[in-house]
C-alpha cells in the first residue's frame, strides 16, 4: 500500500514519469505484487486504476462481439467507495491532470480497438515504382527515438516463376 501511495506522489508531485518510475522501484529491488520487476507499463496502468480510490468499476469491454472492444465511459458501470480507498481522489485526479498536461490531452484510460491512428504513410498505395510499376508500402527505422526513426517508401520484389 505504502508502495501504491509513493508511485502517485512522485507522478503528481515529484515529476516523475512512468519509466522513472519503475526503474526507481526496480533500482530498490522493490518486487510488484507478483513478485516481478516493474514496468513502465505497470506503472501507467496503476495512475489510471480507479480502484485505488475506492472504485469499482464494470463493463468497460463488450465481450459479445469478436475480440476485444472497448465501451464508451459513459457505458461503464462505476460504483463509488466500493471499497477502502488507498490514496485521496484529489490525488488520483492531480495525476489525471498530469498524465493530460504530460501526454499534450492524452492521459486516456485507453484506446478503442477501432480506432487507427493516421498512417504517416499516406503516398502509400498510391506511388509506383518506374523500373517495376510495383505499388510502394512504408517502412521505418527503430521507433524508439523521439523523431519515431526515418520513414521511407520500398516496393517487395517481384519473382517470376
Amino acid at each position: 500500500m505504502d508502495v501504491v501511495r509513493w508511485i502517485f506522489n512522485q507522478y503528481a508531485y515529484e515529476g516523475m514519469g512512468y519509466h522513472k518510475i519503475a526503474s526507481e522501484l526496480n533500482q530498490r529491488q522493490i518486487p510488484t505484487q507478483k513478485g516481478r520487476t516493474w514496468s513502465a507499463s505497470t506503472i501507467r496502468a496503476i495512475i489510471f486504476n480507479e480502484a485505488y480510490i475506492g472504485s469499482k468499476v464494470w463493463n468497460k469491454q463488450d465481450y459479445q462481439t469478436k475480440g476485444k472492444k472497448w465501451r464508451d465511459r459513459s457505458e461503464w458501470i462505476i460504483t463509488e467507495n466500493a471499497h477502502p480507498a488507498l490514496i485521496t481522489k484529489e490525488l488520483f485526479e492531480q495525476c489525471q491532470t498530469v498524465a493530460k498536461q504530460r501526454n499534450n490531452g492524452g492521459g486516456e484510460t485507453h484506446k478503442p480497438f477501432g480506432s487507427k491512428p493516421i498512417s504517416p504513410f499516406w503516398l502509400r498505395g498510391i506511388m509506383v515504382c518506374d523500373k517495376c510499376g510495383s505499388r510502394m508500402v512504408g517502412n521505418s527505422t527503430s521507433t524508439r527515438t523521439k523523431s519515431g526513426g526515418q520513414r521511407y517508401y520500398y516496393t517487395t520484389p517481384i519473382y517470376d516463376d
